[in-house]
């Protein structure tokens, strides 16, 4: 979710309160399992965000394969409801349906989220560091050509070595 959408999941509860978290049994589907997760209260608090993107992806097996049933013949669908931003300013929640893998990611380029966090996961590898708030101008920057363009990969690159943080490196105290 980090690399996606750039909202890293809540810490994991602490072990001793998820003794009652649901327990999987043998033959039971991965959307059996995800429904219990996310309707138990202390789990649905990551796994409501985390497990619909894997259902997306559930018909691949281990090995990339596409199947249709898994191995204790149950049978394997993609759809889910995907929420993108847990809350907004008025805590509403955002979700969207998706028919399988196809579907997640055309709806995905849709969002707005999306392109900003691809712009801001570049800026990070293109400085060799984590962004900070001397870098909101370009980040702004590559925003607006993401904006205004296709969202074209080479229009994000040519854009990257025009910032500031990529033509110009700070002078750091010595003591740093």
């Amino acid at each position: 979710m980090d690399n996606l959408l750039c909202k890293r999941p809540a810490d994991p509860p602490p072990l001793d309160s998820i003794a009652d978290a649901p327990k999987p049994f043998e033959g039971q589907s991965e959307r059996e399992k995800v429904k219990e997760r996310v309707e138990h209260q202390i789990c649905a608090g990551c796994h409501t965000d985390m497990d619909p993107m894997g259902l997306v992806f559930n018909q691949f097996d281990i090995m990339g394969e596409w199947e249709e049933m898994d191995a204790h013949g149950n049978v394997v669908t993609s759809e889910a409801t995907i929420i993108i931003n847990p809350r907004d300013e008025d805590g509403e929640v955002e979700t969207f349906d998706v028919q399988g893998p196809v579907d997640f990611v055309n709806t995905m380029v849709t969002k707005e989220r999306l392109p900003e966090c691809f712009s801001e996961k570049w800026l990070d590898y293109t400085l060799g560091r984590p962004h900070n708030d001397m870098d909101a101008c370009s980040q702004a920057e590559l925003n607006d050509v993401l904006s205004n363009t296709d969202n074209s990969l080479r229009d994000v690159l040519v854009a990257l070595t025009q910032v500031d943080g990529f033509r110009y490196k700070l002078k750091m105290d010595a003591q740093q």
